[in-house]
């Protein structure tokens, strides 16, 4: 079995994965944006949930042990 810690970091990056699909969900079906700005907001969606869980991935351990 893996240690405690593994396991909430992979829940905490299926949570930060399953915002990331509403947050792009969410602005592909905004209605009162234009399309370029749809795109816009998708990216800084896909963009910010990636930094994230490259700090889940690449820092957060470091404060583990």
């Amino acid at each position: 079995m893996p240690p405690p810690r593994v396991i909430v970091a992979v829940l905490v990056l299926a949570g930060l994965a399953a915002l990331g699909a509403w947050g792009v969900r969410a602005s592909a079906r905004a209605r009162h944006l234009s399309n370029g700005r749809r795109l816009i907001a998708g990216a800084v969606v896909v963009g910010v949930l990636g930094f994230l869980a490259a700090w889940v991935i690449f820092a957060w351990p470091a404060y583990w042990d």
